[in-house]
């Protein structure tokens, strides 16, 4: 009696040996699936999925926009020169946070230049 059990736990052992390799390898697919255009329009084929992805990215957007408003009006930087920024940020996020960090040096270098008399 003994015996059977020591048997019966070493076929679950592989079996669950076989389906942890299984899912791993499962897991790598979806994760290579990603890392192609095609598999991440795949993943928005789901209505549900596209809307979450989309509601991520207007968030992040907004948040950005916001903090480069509080952002410039602290270093005095003129609204003028943001609205491009929030305009990029909006449309290709990455962008338009990068061309503020630009603006925001090159009004921090040109204030460091000013001589007051």
């Amino acid at each position: 009696m003994g015996g059977s059990h020591g048997c019966g736990r070493g076929a679950a052992i592989a079996v669950r040996g076989h389906i942890f390799r299984t899912a791993g390898r499962s897991s790598c697919r979806k994760q290579r699936k990603l890392q192609t255009l095609a598999g991440v329009s795949a993943l928005f084929e789901n209505r549900w999925l596209l809307l979450a992805g989309w509601v991520h990215y207007l968030a992040f957007d907004l948040f950005i926009g916001a903090w480069q408003v509080r952002d410039s009006r602290v270093r005095g930087i003129s609204h003028l020169l943001v609205v491009p920024c929030l305009v990029l940020t909006f449309l290709f996020g990455p962008a338009g946070l990068l061309l503020y960090f630009f603006i925001r040096v090159a009004h921090k270098h040109r204030k460091g230049l000013v001589i007051e008399i």
